[in-house]
């Protein structure tokens, strides 16, 4: 079954996750490890293909631009889908994070602390106005949100 999220990625300093936490009063939250690749990086085709697992989870992303936010269109892959898809990738980009997960008003809220990037704040939802929301809630703009996944900071 394919899925249509909403996202908003902005960088942060670590120095900002108390008040972040406080703001949205998040309680405790998962922790988990992830691995992110994304596939056919360096093309200029507007939209990102990625694999991210998770524990055991997979799922296969296609990322697109829509106004500030990124559109991703998601759907669960199997471990021999992904091995094949990862296997014959030669622009493969592999992005390894430690993410905090949080759930508020159906809104994922993901502090990412990326290998060799950064601290990211990602918000992510069916609902743009709910993932808008919690942006302005925490005081940041459109002005802040990045404009490209992650394989492109890594460039």
């Amino acid at each position: 079954m394919t899925e249509t999220y909403f996202q908003i990625m902005i960088r942060i300093k670590d120095s900002f996750i108390p008040m972040i936490k406080e703001k949205l009063d998040l309680g405790d939250g998962t922790e988990v490890d992830e691995v992110d690749y994304y596939l056919g990086s360096g093309g200029d085709s507007g939209k990102t293909e990625k694999i991210t697992v998770s524990g055991r989870t997979t799922l296969h992303e296609f990322i697109e631009k829509e106004g500030a936010l990124f559109k991703l269109t998601q759907e669960h892959l199997s471990a021999a889908d992904r091995d094949g898809k990862v296997k014959q990738d030669e622009n493969l980009v592999k992005i390894e994070k430690h993410r905090e997960l949080f759930k508020q008003d159906g809104v994922e809220v993901a502090i990412d602390h990326v290998h060799d990037l950064g601290t990211f704040l990602e918000i992510q939802g069916k609902d743009q106005a709910g993932v808008e929301g919690i942006c302005r809630k925490l005081g940041f703009t459109a002005s802040q949100y990045i404009d490209h996944p992650y394989d492109w900071l890594k460039r």
